[in-house]
């Protein structure tokens, strides 16, 4: 709530028939930023798939901030491929 988050480099995979619309939710007036995001593998603006699929809580760009104290960001579209191979019990590097 009111957080004006940030949200860029993520992919997710969703399940046949669940929209890229669902990924963000709308609490309060906060902008938000995304970018560099993938949905199934597909570049794509989650602000803007959230405006199309839910109308009635739109989303406003630009949270006003950018993080400063990450050290590695992977590519996102690396990420499916990062967590199969790395990720579960026994594989902690």
């Amino acid at each position: 709530m009111e957080s004006r988050l940030v949200a860029e480099h993520n992919a997710f995979t969703l399940a046949d028939g669940i929209g890229a619309g669902s990924i963000l939710k709308k609490w309060k007036e906060a902008p938000l930023t995304a970018g560099d995001d993938y949905v199934n593998g597909t570049r794509t603006d989650l602000i803007v798939a959230h405006n199309a699929e839910v109308p009635g809580e739109i989303l406003q760009p630009g949270a006003g901030w950018t993080p400063v104290l990450r050290t590695k960001v992977d590519p996102a579209r690396a990420v499916p491929g990062i967590v199969d191979h790395r990720a579960g019990a026994g594989r902690l590097r």
